[in-house]
């Protein structure tokens, strides 16, 4: 719709006909004012006198407006004797006390959208005052006036007697009584139609699940929105609106079949007029999506999947060549080009989102602990990466684990300063890309051998588990909780698992039931395991729960919660790329392993949670690709 308008900040309307989109105009019950009083107020010749005038250089009342312009200028007022004028205006000398009014004229050649009249006031006249609307009518040759307090409408049946002939021309008069200064700063002929949108919890799920939606961002610059409908499928079905007729911004619903679908609100002003926005939701019983992400030899050998921006993206090795590729759109069915980050390194890449950009720390190529933060919050452009630790007599950088601490990057390493392994450091960056860093920090006992560390936050504050040998226990898990919220200082270790031989990886430490846990590989018995601590501190662990015991696993293997529930990931001897999980959120018990990959062979396996459902990144050792699924 065309329309003629300004700025605006309180509306107040004349619909001179009734809107479309099931709207209706209110009929004003209270009395009009008496015509000749105002004309004799004001001293107003009859309509058809303006229309003679020759331009604003003769002083008309009337400022010129265009239906189809964008805008009308704002308009200054100014007490001059105690009358309030608006510039221009027909001088009718001093005898307007606390009286302010104002003339417009609006060419209404080829308009035949229906008339709207509004206008808006920076600040508003005083209680005590009056306003009054004076529309020319062309067949009578007078103005009809009808009373116009604020947050009204006012509504004439027929706009024809209001056009002249045959210029089309509308003549609008605003009469404000009893108060000396008042700023119009809007007058428009149209209604604007509303603005709709509405925001979701989630987009992806399973049946039986249920979605929030939020339409409070919806708006009208030009009045209120006065009803919200819901459309749970995009259909055209809209909820009937029983206890509320106005409905409600805010809507839950649950989808208890897969499928994709529409929702949609429909919003409608407080002048009838509607505005629609949907989205689209899709339900899923089984893979959503499962595919090769990088096909060149090699590719993904080493692999680290993470959420960016509500978006999949993995961080990989190609041979010495560390790559980066990322999902377009939430749902994970198309990819962008892979990026490669740095040509020659020594891998182990850990990804994660740091400040709201997707960021890698891994081993540089001269076996140091390098850091890369992205360009941008895709990770379709990176800088140059930087080192955060140089190796001292040792190499330094092995396996990683990245984290965001407070919106710096957070980084656990180990060295190899001893044989089967070495000493687990923690760094934090002074700022989000990494450009400086403070003194790393010794996490691990002295004399204690460690490898493997797993670093989360944990209530706010950074925690760490590694794999540890002192001499006389063979292997066992340990346990370092920071001493702050950035890991610039961490408590002694205490002994999370001491039992078998056990095997952790990278990412095996989860929050469930909202205690840390750790699951890992039993290389004593060929069990994967699951341990959690009693207190949020980690203070204290339980019985290590034994998950699965045949066939063993192959090594690879990554934990992850999902849907509230503990869940692996791993590659099994027989070559099987497998996922189970939890039947409770603590993991005192799990549910039989289902096959994602029946001859995958994979080496590295990745798993996040992805709208409640399980994503997996993998090394395929057979063909030797980089893949990923999402599966339930």
């Amino acid at each position: 719709m065309r329309r003629c308008h300004g700025r605006g900040y309180l509306w107040l309307a004349l619909p001179l006909l009734a809107a479309s989109c099931g709207g209706h105009a209110v009929m004003l019950q209270q009395p009009a004012p008496d015509a000749g009083t105002i004309a004799a107020l004001l001293d107003l010749p009859a309509p058809s006198s303006f229309l003679r005038q020759g331009s604003l250089d003769d002083g008309p009342l009337f400022k010129t407006g265009d239906a189809y312009d964008g805008a009308m200028p704002a308009h200054m007022v100014s007490p001059d004797m105690g009358l309030a004028k608006f510039y221009p205006m027909y001088t009718h000398g001093d005898s307007l006390v606390k009286t302010a009014y104002c003339g417009y004229r609006f060419d209404l050649t080829g308009y035949s959208d229906p008339v709207q009249l509004a206008y808006s006031f920076s600040v508003p006249p005083a209680s005590s005052g009056l306003v009054y609307l004076g529309v020319g009518n062309f067949v009578k040759d007078a103005w009809d006036w009808h009373a116009a307090p604020l947050n009204s409408v006012v509504t004439l049946a027929d706009d024809t007697p209001y056009r002249s002939a045959p210029s089309n021309e509308m003549l609008v008069e605003i009469v404000c009584l009893g108060t000396e200064h008042i700023d119009l700063v809007n007058i428009r002929i149209g209604n604007v139609p509303p603005v709709a949108i509405f925001t979701a919890n989630t987009l992806l799920g399973l049946p039986g699940d249920s979605f929030t939606f939020d339409a409070t961002g919806s708006s009208d610059v030009d009045g209120l929105i006065a009803k919200y409908q819901w459309d749970p499928e995009g259909d055209g079905t809209y909820l009937p609106l029983f206890l509320n007729p106005n409905g409600t911004p805010t809507k839950t619903l649950t989808y208890s079949q897969p499928g994709t679908f529409h929702p949609t609100v429909r919003v409608t002003d407080d002048s009838g007029a509607c505005a629609t926005f949907s989205r689209t939701l899709t339900i899923t019983l089984c893979n959503k999506y499962e595919g090769v992400l990088d096909n060149a030899w090699g590719a993904g050998e080493q692999c680290s999947l993470a959420l960016v921006n509500n978006c999949p993206a993995v961080a990989y090795m190609v041979g010495s060549a560390l790559h980066y590729i990322y999902a377009l759109a939430p749902d994970a069915l198309n990819w962008g080009d892979a990026v490669e980050i740095d040509a020659s390194c020594g891998g182990m890449p850990s990804l994660a989102a740091v400040a709201g950009r997707p960021a890698i720390a891994y081993q540089s190529g001269g076996l140091d602990l390098a850091y890369v933060r992205a360009n941008n919050a895709s990770g379709s452009s990176w800088p140059v990466p930087k080192i955060a630790v140089y190796k001292y007599d040792a190499y330094i950088g092995y396996f990683p684990a990245l984290v965001d601490v407070g919106g710096l990057p957070g980084i656990a390493y180990s060295d190899s300063e001893m044989g089967w392994g070495g000493t687990t450091w923690y760094v934090r960056g002074d700022d989000a890309g990494g450009t400086s860093w403070q003194a790393e920090k010794h996490v691990s006992p002295g004399g204690v051998e460690t490898v493997s560390p797993s670093l989360a936050v944990v209530s706010g504050v950074p925690m760490l588990t590694y794999v540890a040998a002192n001499g006389i226990t063979p292997y066992q898990i340990d346990c370092s909780l920071a001493a702050d919220s950035l890991g610039d200082a961490w408590h002694p270790a205490v002994i999370a698992v001491q039992s078998g031989e056990p095997d952790a990886r990278q990412r095996s430490l989860v929050i469930a039931g909202g205690k840390p846990a750790v699951g890992y590989f039993d290389d004593a018995d060929n069990a994967l395991k699951f341990a959690r601590a009693s207190q949020v501190s980690g203070q204290t662990w339980t019985a290590p729960v034994a998950i699965t015991t045949s066939p063993g696993t192959s090594g690879a293997h990554c934990f992850a919660v999902i849907n509230g529930l503990p869940c692996c990931a791993y590659g099994t001897s027989g070559g099987e790329l497998c996922y189970v999980i939890a039947k409770t959120s603590t993991g005192s018990s799990w549910n039989p392993p289902i096959t994602v990959d029946a001859a995958a062979h994979p080496y590295s396996v990745s798993l996040i949670e992805i709208y409640r459902l399980p994503a997996i990144a993998y090394f395929d050792g057979v063909a030797r690709e980089l893949c990923f699924v999402i599966y339930e």
